[in-house]
């Protein structure tokens, strides 16, 4: 129920703030049709080019992990694993991943690296965060094989 408010109330303002906007203008610039699974899947398909990919995604997980990469707030830079999930039968789960860097100093405000750090609005482990971005590159582990997107943040909002 929460997200389906959550959904109505970001739709309403998104459209009273874009108004001046028709609904192919829009759609040119953010893809709905992908979440947290589908960014996941699309990075697993072979010849999967991000630069064919320019829209910005919105999706919704939860924090796994951050890894501060440059603490000074000028320059600040870190990646923010974000993972969701989903049961298959009643015997296992599929999890889905993407690696989501934020850059700037409003970030550097935001980033709780202990989970009691920051306020209301502190990015930190295990909060379930609303990430709009574009999807910058795709990135291959070495220890399991899989490719896992890449996302530039250019907002997050922490989900209550």
């Amino acid at each position: 129920m929460k997200k389906l408010i959550f959904a109505l109330v970001f739709s309403g303002i998104a459209l009273s703030v874009l108004s001046s906007l028709e609904k192919k203008d829009f759609d040119r610039i953010v893809d709905f049709s992908l979440d947290l699974k589908g960014i996941s899947r699309a990075v697993q398909t072979p010849g999967f080019d991000p630069r064919g990919h320019e829209r910005v995604v919105i999706f919704e997980g939860a924090v796994n992990g951050i890894l501060v990469l440059n603490a000074e707030p000028g320059d600040f830079l870190a990646e923010i694993e974000v993972a969701g999930g989903e049961w298959e039968g009643t015997q296992s789960i599929s999890v889905f991943r993407v690696f989501v860097y934020v850059m700037g100093p409003e970030f550097a405000r935001r980033i709780a690296v202990d989970t009691d750090e920051g306020g209301q609005d502190a990015i930190s482990r295990n909060a379930r965060i609303l990430v709009a971005g574009s999807i910058d590159s795709v990135y291959t582990s070495e220890a399991d094989g899989k490719n896992y997107a890449v996302i530039l943040a250019h907002y997050i909002r922490v989900v209550p």
